[in-house]
């Protein structure tokens, strides 16, 4: 992992995210040490705190998408369980190392249709472009974009 971040990985291996829009999201305390970074310059904005390198949140490159992947491990507040609710989507289980209890994929659909529509109904409301990880489109730090050589050892 790009981040060294493999122990706050859940004990199978992956990582529990809740996906929202980005106007939901309140930063109330440490931006001062916000990064971000991409396997490729294209890729998914995999955003961390640099001070410790947990990962946090993970977004599209830009604001046309009200789309944001919050990491659950990250989320503090005395109501999380309940706000968040259930699972509705277990996916890329293939992707989990050896020796870890296989799961089996479900909910992709379920889950991608939920995207769309929090993004139509932010759309509806003209909070597409609200998201405080941007400002007037481009991200509010420089993401670093990994080598080819960096993102060969980032993955399995």
């Amino acid at each position: 992992m790009a981040l060294g971040a493999e122990d706050r990985l859940m004990p199978r291996n992956g990582s529990d995210i809740y996906q929202t829009i980005p106007s939901n999201l309140e930063l109330t305390k440490g931006q001062q040490h916000l990064a971000c970074l991409r396997l490729s310059p294209k890729g998914l904005m995999r955003w961390y705190a640099s001070c410790c390198d947990t990962p946090v949140f993970n977004t599209l490159g830009g604001t046309k998408l009200a789309f944001i992947g919050v990491s659950v491990p990250a989320m503090q507040g005395d109501a999380i369980d309940r706000a968040i609710g259930k699972v509705i989507a277990v996916v890329h289980t293939k992707d989990a190392p050896f020796g870890t209890e296989p799961l089996k994929d479900y909910g992709f659909n379920k889950a991608g249709f939920g995207v769309l529509a929090r993004h139509f109904s932010a759309l509806m409301r003209g909070q597409v472009k609200e998201n405080p990880l941007f400002e007037d489109g481009a991200p509010v730090v420089e993401p670093r974009v990994l080598s080819k050589v960096e993102r060969k050892a980032a993955t399995p």
